[in-house]
C-alpha cells in the first residue's frame, strides 16, 4: 500500500471553476483541470485546508482558498511552474476582494462599506502572507514523502 499524509478540512461536493490569468497549459488530474483559455476546474472531491496561517474561515474566504490550493497543487506536482506561486496570490487576492464585496452586500446597506473595508484589508493582509512565506507550501521539493505500509 502506498500513501500521502496529509490534512484537508473542506470537500467540495460539486464542481467549481475559476478564471485565472494563466493560458496556453492543458492539465487534467484527478480532480484539477486547467484548460489552455485559463479556466480551472476543480472537480466534486477536491479537498482543501481551507484558509491558511494565523486567520479564521469564513463563508466568503473558502472559495478563494479552493482556488489558490489548487494552484499550488498544481506546482507541486510541478505541472506548473514554480514561479506561478505569485500568479495564483494574486488571484488569491482578487477572489478574496470579491467573494468579501458579496458578502458584504447581503448585510444591511448601513454597515456594507465598513464590511467591505475590512475585508479588503483582511485580503490585502492575507496576500502579503502568501506571497512571502507561501513558496515552501508549493515547493516540489516540500512535497510530503509517499509512504509504504507495512
Amino acid at each position: 500500500m502506498k500513501y500521502r499524509k496529509e490534512l484537508h478540512k473542506y470537500f467540495l461536493e460539486e464542481d467549481e471553476r475559476y478564471v485565472t490569468e494563466i493560458k496556453g497549459y492543458d492539465i487534467d488530474t484527478q480532480f484539477i483541470k486547467l484548460s489552455p483559455d485559463g479556466i480551472m476546474l476543480l472537480r466534486k472531491g477536491y479537498q482543501s485546508d481551507g484558509p491558511s496561517g494565523p486567520t479564521w474561515d469564513s463563508p466568503w474566504t473558502i472559495p478563494a482558498a479552493f482556488g489558490h490550493d489548487a494552484g499550488y497543487d498544481l506546482i507541486e506536482m510541478e505541472l506548473l511552474p514554480l514561479e506561478y506561486q505569485h500568479v495564483f496570490d494574486g488571484l488569491f487576492y482578487l477572489w478574496l476582494i470579491r467573494d468579501g464585496n458579496i458578502w458584504a452586500n447581503r448585510k444591511p446597506i448601513i454597515i456594507r462599506s465598513v464590511l467591505k473595508k475590512w475585508a479588503e484589508n483582511r485580503a490585502r493582509v492575507w496576500y502579503e502572507a502568501v506571497y512571502y512565506l507561501g513558496k515552501s507550501s508549493c515547493n516540489p521539493k516540500n512535497r510530503e514523502p509517499i509512504l509504504e505500509a507495512p
